[in-house]
């Protein structure tokens, strides 16, 4: 969840005013502050390739995208997307100020013009972009021993410079790896990370960060209930995203060993333990990046915990808060629906229009008490 101020979370529980801004930036850097925005919205969604899409139309006849030099046209020009609230002044007069949460950096990707209207449409995707676009022009080795943090951060500094890492350290090391030509830099990555058992994202200030995957025995960092904010919700059960114990396995040509790790629901009082009613269901994992058994159990644990137990699925509708991101860990209530469970947030959608609303899917899993 993005932080904000305190003062900030007691205005967005209420009612207030909705305050949005949209710069354009160009070399990393911010050259225009506050265009004219009549409508938009942010997508984001944590198993797409791109986590969040932006689509905006803006009302500006002095900005139009018809140049290759225009700043809101597909070369290398960015967008830098805030929503928030206006907060009352106390001093040194009653005056209103602002605060804004970042909710992403985009590279534009598509714009165009009404010649009649003079409006822009503009779609964005957030900087991975960036990153999938600048493909391995030659192959790409990686030696063995590297450190994986430091493995990753090369590979796309390589293929794009001036980014902000925000990455935790790893003892993890990687075999010998190599990437052919006009291979997916940002695949794989995000595959070398997924076997860390983290998730790879920019964040709202257009800062990659590495993370761990997200789990259900976490602290939920936010509420969505009935009668506070919740304005809409509906449920599914589905056992198809549902395993009971994750086989991880190296399969990596470079080296002689062979690398495993084995976890499993074992416990008797879950509803998908592994010797149970439910049936065996294994999910296996093989991946070039796993170097031990060690890295190869710690990528099947996290699999597993993202994986274990039946899956109920909550598409809920909330009153907008800027702060709420995917992969967040929420406490979801809905009395009638029999909802009193920590949620993993999937996918937000979050309007930049003050009369627009916010909405999601989540997912918890039906488990051992």
């Amino acid at each position: 969840m993005r932080s904000s101020t305190a003062a900030f979370a007691q205005v967005i529980a209420g009612s207030h005013q909705v305050a949005t801004r949209v710069d354009v930036l160009f070399n990393r850097e911010v050259i225009f502050q506050g265009i004219a925005v009549t409508s938009g919205q942010v997508t984001y969604d944590r198993n797409a390739a791109r986590l969040a899409r932006l689509s905006l139309t803006v009302a500006d006849p002095l900005r139009l995208p018809v140049a290759a030099d225009d700043i809101l046209t597909p070369f290398g020009y960015e967008l830098g997307v805030w929503r928030g609230v206006y907060l009352p002044g106390y001093h040194p007069s009653p005056v209103l100020t602002d605060e804004l949460i970042p909710l992403g950096v985009f590279p534009i990707q598509q714009s165009a013009v009404d010649g009649v209207t003079l409006v822009s449409s503009i779609t964005a995707e957030d900087r991975s972009r960036l990153v999938s676009d600048a493909r391995f022009e030659d192959d790409y080795q990686i030696a063995a021993g590297t450190n994986y943090v430091t493995a990753i951060q090369s590979m796309i500094e390589a293929g794009v410079s001036g980014l902000t890492y925000l990455f935790p350290s790893t003892t993890f090391t990687t075999p010998l790896l190599t990437f052919a030509a006009q291979e997916d830099r940002w695949e794989k990555a995000q595959e070398m990370t997924k076997s860390l058992g983290n998730e790879l994202l920019f964040d709202g200030l257009g800062r990659l960060t590495m993370r761990p995957e997200p789990t259900f025995t976490a602290t939920p960092v936010a509420s969505i209930a009935e009668g506070v904010n919740m304005t809409a919700a509906s449920v599914a059960l589905d056992r198809v995203g549902a395993y009971n114990r994750v086989i991880a396995t190296s399969a990596n040509s470079s080296t002689g060993d062979v690398f495993r790790g084995v976890v499993t629901d074992d416990n008797p009082a879950s509803p998908t333990y592994y010797f149970g009613p439910f049936g065996k269901k294994p999910r296996f994992f093989a991946s070039e990046f796993l170097a031990s058994d060690a890295q190869a159990a710690s990528a099947a644990a996290s699999i597993l915990t993202a994986n274990i137990g039946v899956a109920s699925s909550v598409d809920f509708g909330v009153l907008p808060d800027p702060r709420l991101e995917c992969s967040d860990v929420v406490q979801i209530t809905r009395t009638a629906l029999g909802l009193d469970d920590l949620h993993i947030i999937d996918t937000l959608t979050i309007g930049l229009g003050a009369d627009s609303g916010m909405s999601g899917t989540s997912r918890t899993q039906q488990v051992a008490a």
